[in-house]
């Protein structure tokens, strides 16, 4: 376990007026985010002094400082970063951080190819909103292994994002707006692992047709309302079954029914090709321009007509 204080390696006086000065509470520094280098010493934002320090491990001491009044670094492509949040370490070995820009009045994801031979800090990436968006406070950026970039941009409400995704094009793949004065610090995006879905096979028993989840599990809950593994079809409609999955359940692809009579020879339409005026959309409401296989996605028309699809080879 280890323990800094700032007060023993930074002068107060290294802050800036831009932040204000309180004699009951002066926040001179205010550290909110640390990282640990490839080296084992910490990194540590310090906003109020625009400012991010790289600390040894086991003296404190500042190793050296990029940004603010005192920087090490010079920026030869950038006017450098005001109020910034949630500096990271790259696994390329560069730094990026979310840029509140309260001095500049504009908001940002950027990170830096830091030369601490020539002692230079490049950028190498940045993302601006097109609405030119500004945060002054709170906030989040996290570069994806495929490039994705996610930002939170913490206090902020409608008309703006919340939260914004982009992909490595900086094209927009998702924003979200929470209700009036709901606010997020940080955004942590993770790829999940895709469960197995139970499949809905359709059969004739010899008296009905009759739609079957796979056996072995313990729950079984239709859309219809039955609780067994089998279901007879008597109308038509969206049939859906959920199984027991962890602690929770996860559900099948929806299985439309037009004709009650024949159900098996409808099922789930499946695209041979994406093409044509429409566009596809994945159950969050994200465009996807690259579907994969056996996913189920929104197709959405021109016209404004929907279908649930499924895209096979």
């Amino acid at each position: 376990m280890n323990e800094w204080n700032s007060n023993d390696f930074l002068s107060p006086t290294e802050t800036l007026d831009f932040w204000g000065y309180n004699a009951t509470s002066f926040d001179y520094s205010h550290a909110n985010a640390i990282e640990e280098d490839l080296d084992g010493n910490i990194l540590i934002s310090h906003r109020h002094l625009n400012s991010i320090h790289k600390i040894d491990r086991q003296t404190g001491a500042i190793i050296w400082r990029l940004g603010g009044e005192l920087s090490d670094f010079t920026f030869p492509n950038d006017n450098g970063f005001s109020g910034q949040h949630d500096c990271r370490l790259l696994p390329n070995g560069e730094l990026s951080l979310f840029d509140n820009g309260n001095m500049a009045g504009l908001t940002r994801g950027v990170s830096y190819a830091l030369d601490t031979v020539n002692w230079t800090a490049t950028k190498t990436n940045e993302f601006i909103h097109p609405n030119n968006v500004t945060s002054i406070a709170m906030g989040s950026y996290q570069i994806g292994d495929a490039g994705h970039e996610c930002l939170s941009y913490g206090l902020l409400f409608r008309p703006m994002p919340n939260l914004t995704m982009v992909d490595a094009n900086h094209d927009l793949v998702a924003e979200f707006f929470f209700e009036d004065s709901v606010a997020n610090y940080r955004l942590q995006h993770s790829d999940l692992p895709i469960p197995n879905r139970p499949e809905i096979t359709c059969d004739w028993n010899g008296l009905a047709w009759e739609l079957s989840a796979p056996s072995g599990f313990s729950d079984y809950a239709w859309s219809t309302g039955a609780s067994t593994s089998t279901v007879e079809i008597t109308q038509a409609g969206t049939y859906q079954v959920w199984v027991n999955q962890g602690i929770g359940m996860i559900g099948s692809f929806p299985l439309i029914v037009t004709d009650p009579n024949n159900p098996c020879a409808v099922g789930i339409e499946e695209l041979t090709a994406h093409n044509g005026n429409y566009r596809l959309f994945n159950l969050l409401g994200q465009e996807v321009h690259a579907p994969e296989n056996n996913q189920l996605y929104m197709k959405v028309w021109e016209s404004g007509r929907t279908e649930k699809v499924i895209l096979r080879d």
